[in-house]
């Protein structure tokens, strides 16, 4: 699912009519969350199972979460089997997936992925990749700066060649 709004503003502060800008993103609740909202969002039980992301990681790319299971459209999806490696809903549980021998909920097969080496070297991977995209996003500005640059050089340079053959020099 794409989030509602990818607005800088916090979607609890502008429903309480404030402003304050939004730092990260529940995709469960499809919310950008400030700081202190984030904290209580984070504080709470119900929410215990959400999956916050820090919104400057989707910010001017569009971002999809499809909580709906490919086979059953309308069934979300619940279940992670390991012997697939794949998310499930209840009917492909039952159907598909009756044979397997670790199916787990979402939730259970989740826990403790935020610590483990694997995530954090995928966070890492993910920080220097959007790094390296600034970066060659700067090039391509610098690039096209001293390319204008150029092409102004170049046409004075030709008025100037054209001026003096036209004055016999």
């Amino acid at each position: 699912m794409a989030p509602k709004s990818l607005n800088k503003c916090c979607g609890i502060c502008s429903r309480r009519r404030r402003s304050t800008e939004a730092v990260m993103y529940c995709t469960d609740c499809e919310d950008a969350l400030c700081a202190d909202c984030e904290d209580f969002h984070g504080s709470m039980k119900t929410f215990d199972t959400h999956h916050i992301i820090a919104i400057n990681v989707f910010k001017g790319a569009p971002f999809i979460i499809n909580k709906s299971c490919k086979v059953h459209t309308d069934m979300v999806l619940e279940y992670y089997c390991t012997d697939h490696d794949i998310l499930c809903c209840r009917s492909c549980m039952a159907s598909a997936h009756r044979s397997c021998e670790k199916l787990l909920p979402i939730e259970v097969s989740a826990r403790g992925v935020k610590s483990s080496t694997m995530y954090e070297e995928i966070a890492k991977d993910v920080t220097t990749l959007y790094s390296a995209k600034n970066e060659l996003q700067d090039t391509q500005r610098h690039g096209m700066t001293n390319l204008k640059a150029s092409k102004m050089a170049i046409k004075e340079d030709v008025k100037t060649k054209i001026a003096k053959t036209h004055s016999g020099n």
